[in-house]
């Protein structure tokens, strides 16, 4: 198994923070919520792990290496130019696995990542989204999914006003199988959420896995602060099911 990190963007709602580091590399207690990723791969067994860099890479890579400290490999793939969060993929697809994970590198989490994929496998998904509400639901991708969680609706943000969306988020941890890649448009700028998804769905076998699991973007000031109070307080390892007894 093999998982893409997205750690490329420049994070301009938290200048104050990533005029020198990277987003990824902001400290959730008492390390960069990249290693916290890193780590929670690596308690799966996944080792196999791309890091897409741009902006600031050097203190990322400084830090990382090539993830022997954590008993993982790291690559990086270094990207010209910004492509959003799915433009890079085809200009390394054949250095993708039948079927990998994909993180966005600025969203805290903790969960069984077991369970994801034997939901993502039991389902015959072309591509699994990890979703659930969150307390911000004005400002992401919102989405449909029927009896069996088959994705029937996809909302990208900013949404129409004065209409009813039901509290569904995209929560920014992907199942992809490699076959997907045919379906992108190529080596171009474009967001899974905005272009990509609204698509997929009409065309592929997409599903939601909803999880109360952890998983909190930490864009802002007001949700990094909320993510480390959780982190402290252990609420975000008590949602994972593999650290509570049964």
């Amino acid at each position: 198994m093999q998982a893409i990190i997205l750690a490329g963007g420049k994070g301009t709602r938290l200048k104050d923070l990533t005029d020198e580091i990277p987003k990824p590399m902001i400290p959730i207690g008492d390390k960069p919520i990249i290693e916290h990723q890193i780590l929670l791969l690596k308690s799966h067994n996944i080792t196999n792990i791309k890091i897409i860099i741009n902006h600031l890479k050097d203190p990322l890579i400084n830090y990382l290496g090539s993830g022997e400290n954590w008993g993982v490999h790291l690559t990086y793939f270094e990207e010209e130019q910004p492509l959003g969060t799915a433009g890079a993929f085809p200009l390394f697809s054949q250095d993708l696995e039948e079927t990998f994970l994909v993180l966005y590198g600025d969203v805290m989490m903790d969960m069984d990542l077991d369970r994801l994929l034997d939901f993502h496998y039991k389902n015959k998904a072309d591509a699994t989204l990890v979703v659930h509400p969150n307390d911000h639901p004005h400002d992401s991708d919102l989405l449909e999914i029927d009896e069996i969680g088959k994705i029937t609706a996809f909302y990208s943000k900013p949404h129409l006003p004065n209409i009813y969306y039901k509290n569904l988020v995209n929560a920014g941890l992907y199942v992809f199988n490699k076959s997907v890649i045919d379906h992108l448009p190529g080596a171009v700028k474009g967001d899974f959420g905005k272009d990509i998804f609204p698509k997929w769905i009409k065309s592929l076998n997409i599903f939601g896995y909803n999880t109360p699991e952890y998983l909190k973007d930490m864009g802002t000031l007001d949700r990094l602060t909320k993510v480390n109070e959780d982190y402290a307080s252990g609420k975000i390892a008590k949602k994972n099911p593999r650290t509570v007894p049964v």
